[in-house]
């Protein structure tokens, strides 16, 4: 709760308060949920809300969320679903870190976007590809990742060319009236 107050005030926590006061508490914090109380729940419940107020902070902030971030992932607590969406949030947390961690966000991006294919999800999977190549395209070298994102895209049942029209059809998700989308991949 001591951490999460920290995380709650406007003031800018510096790096080194962070490492010094907020690290330790929110270690002593998942072990009692996790060793003592045996209660995953609490313990992943403390971290991803410890993600998002570190995300907010903004500055190297992020960098702490991803951290915990990761921590999330290996706990074991996580399924496949909680799994995809904080790979996600992963990348979202170097978005918001932009533009020194472009590439970082693409990485965890096209990690998100296999995620998402492996439990079903197309929508969620092409929006990350999406975010994904809209950086490996800008970016030097790009050339040796082609050959993954193409494999992607093949695998999404999406023509190399179609990008741009797989670009429009995510950006209309939110336009459908009924609420349900339905996307045909070429």
């Amino acid at each position: 709760m001591t951490a999460l107050t920290l995380l709650l005030l406007p003031s800018p926590l510096t790096a080194s308060k962070r490492a010094e006061i907020l690290d330790p508490l929110l270690d002593s914090a998942i072990y009692s949920y996790t060793a003592r109380s045996s209660s995953p729940y609490f313990s992943l419940r403390t971290t991803l809300i410890s993600v998002e107020l570190l995300t907010l902070k903004g500055g190297t902030a992020p960098d702490d969320a991803v951290k915990w971030a990761v921590k999330a992932l290996g706990s074991g607590a996580v399924g496949d679903i909680e799994s995809c969406l904080i790979i996600e949030r992963i990348s979202n947390c170097y978005k918001v870190m932009h533009p020194s961690r472009r590439r970082k966000m693409a990485l965890w991006s096209m990690l998100a976007c296999e995620s998402w294919m492996g439990v079903g999800s197309r929508i969620s999977a092409v929006r990350c590809l999406r975010e994904a190549i809209g950086v490996y395209q800008e970016c030097p070298g790009f050339e040796r990742l082609s050959n993954h994102l193409a494999g992607l895209m093949e695998s999404l049942g999406m023509k190399k060319e179609g990008v741009e029209k797989v670009t429009e059809i995510v950006d209309m998700q939110h336009e459908g009236e009924s609420g349900v989308i339905t996307v045909e991949f070429a």
